[in-house]
């Protein structure tokens, strides 16, 4: 299972990277919208997806390798 781990990164980075792509999804406007517009919508995105992974950081088994 060890020597699968990177295959199973790189699948899931293309698949999350190809859906941000399509989606149009883009930090920099969020920030951009945020600050200049006072619009939240791309922003909440971020925030959602930030605590996704943050989710999926701590319950998801990360172990530091020592």
């Amino acid at each position: 299972m060890n020597a699968m781990k990177p295959f199973i990164g790189l699948g899931l980075g293309l698949v999350i990277g190809y859906v941000a792509q399509r989606s149009r999804y883009c930090i920099m406007g969020a920030f951009r919208d945020l600050f200049l517009f006072k619009d939240t919508y791309l922003f909440k995105g971020f925030l959602a997806t930030l605590g996704v992974f943050s989710l999926v950081w701590v319950f998801g088994g990360y172990r530091h390798a020592a």
